[in-house]
């Protein structure tokens, strides 16, 4: 993937530097369509069942939940409270914008 990605980097986006922000995002938003349409002109557009990668299921309040939706959502929960303590442990503070040594970026001098 990473060489189709560096190819429409710069056969693309790279044309758009100095340009508006909004034709980089028009110009990937088509790349999208045009590679979402490229896959299914190669494996078509029928969908085929896929088991679960652990494939244990719990019940649950009458429904099969699978293991590993259960994991990615543990995962997801995880993931939030390692990023709220890592924010918590540097102070970090939007309104005071640290992170941008005391000033906004693209902030006007006086504004």
């Amino acid at each position: 993937m990473l060489p189709v990605a560096y190819i429409i980097g710069y056969f693309v986006i790279r044309r758009l530097y100095g340009e508006s922000l909004d034709y980089a995002v028009i110009a990937t938003h088509g790349v999208l369509l045009i590679g979402t349409d490229l896959i299914k002109l190669i494996w078509g557009t029928t969908p085929y069942p896929v088991n679960g990668p652990i494939g244990l299921a719990v019940p649950l309040g009458g429904l099969d939940l699978p293991v590993y939706r259960i994991l990615i959502v543990i995962s997801a929960v995880l993931l939030f409270l390692a990023f709220e303590t890592f924010f918590q442990a540097i102070h970090y503070r939007p309104d005071r914008h640290r992170l941008f040594g005391g000033q906004r970026r693209g902030a006007l001098p006086g504004a």
